[in-house]
């Protein structure tokens, strides 16, 4: 992205709230939509609830983050959401008790990390 006045270069990014607005009002997306919004960075799980709550948005949103702590986070604010705890390449043996202690009611492997005995092992 560059600056605003060069055209040829020039992207707009909507914002969380842009988006949410756009899905929830747009008359071709299916009323029974979800959305899936990463917690990136610091300090971004509770704004993300308000929005979501100040928008009527709960039951369409679901939250992930590698940080498990912007998990428990969430869950702190509203305890209905759904959560995914996200693991990448290095997936700890305990991965499963990690994503219940943050309060993860999904857990997100990288595809070519899912194996049978990890399967299992969610969903025992």
């Amino acid at each position: 992205i560059t600056h605003p006045g060069d055209q040829d270069h020039y992207c707009y990014v909507e914002t969380l709230e842009e988006v949410l607005k756009n899905l929830r009002d747009h008359p071709e997306v299916p009323s029974n939509f979800s959305i899936k919004i990463e917690l990136k960075g610091p300090g971004t799980a509770l704004p993300a609830v308000q929005l979501v709550q100040k928008l009527n948005m709960t039951h369409r949103c679901h939250y992930s983050s590698f940080e498990h702590s912007r998990i428990a986070e969430v869950r702190e604010h509203d305890p209905s959401v759904i959560t995914g705890a996200l693991f990448a390449d290095d997936i700890p043996d305990d991965f499963v008790e990690r994503s219940i202690a943050a309060g993860a009611t999904e857990i997100h492997l990288k595809y070519d990390t899912c194996t049978s005995d990890r399967i299992q092992r969610i969903h025992a």
